[in-house]
């Protein structure tokens, strides 16, 4: 988990009890596990996948993504086949919209089913959109304002 540090609780690296929790409705809770702001020029895992992403989906002047992991539960007694979450677009403060599409689904009863997604060209300060449900019920629009630059910090992972 990456948020905000104890000793200044606007800065990232807090422990995991402050993450983002939001009500899917339908007894559906979704958290944000982790978000970061990802360099394509360090190396890792993550960078390259950045890099990956940027080449398929982003523009030349891209050199950052912002990478979004969430988690959900579903009830046991939800009554649809499944409910899924899907990634929404993320607005820039610029006003770029980038877009996803893709889903993950979790039967009744799954807990911490886990969705990733990587915005090409995403950045610190951005709106977060996404959508948590099933066809055979409601989709519940969610969104999350994503701290700007000053709220993360820095991470070297060699």
């Amino acid at each position: 988990m990456v948020w905000a540090s104890r000793v200044d609780p606007g800065r990232i690296n807090q422990p995991i009890d402050s993450q983002p929790t939001f009500d899917g409705g339908d007894g559906i809770a979704v958290r944000i596990e982790n978000l970061l702001y990802v360099d394509t020029a360090v190396s890792g895992d993550l960078a390259d996948e950045c890099a990956d992403e940027i080449r398929l989906f982003g523009t030349a002047s891209d050199t950052h993504c912002l990478y979004v992991q969430w988690s959900f539960d579903v009830p046991a007694d939800y009554e649809g086949d499944a409910a899924g979450l899907t990634p929404g677009p993320l607005l820039t403060p610029a006003g770029r919209q980038i877009d996803q599409a893709t889903i993950t689904e979790g039967v009744p009863g799954a807990k911490n089913v886990v969705m990733s997604a990587y915005y090409p060209g995403g950045e610190p300060g951005s709106t977060l959109r996404w959508e948590i449900g099933s066809n055979e019920g409601d989709w519940k629009p969610l969104q999350y304002e994503v701290p700007d630059s000053v709220g993360f910090l820095p991470l070297n992972f060699d």
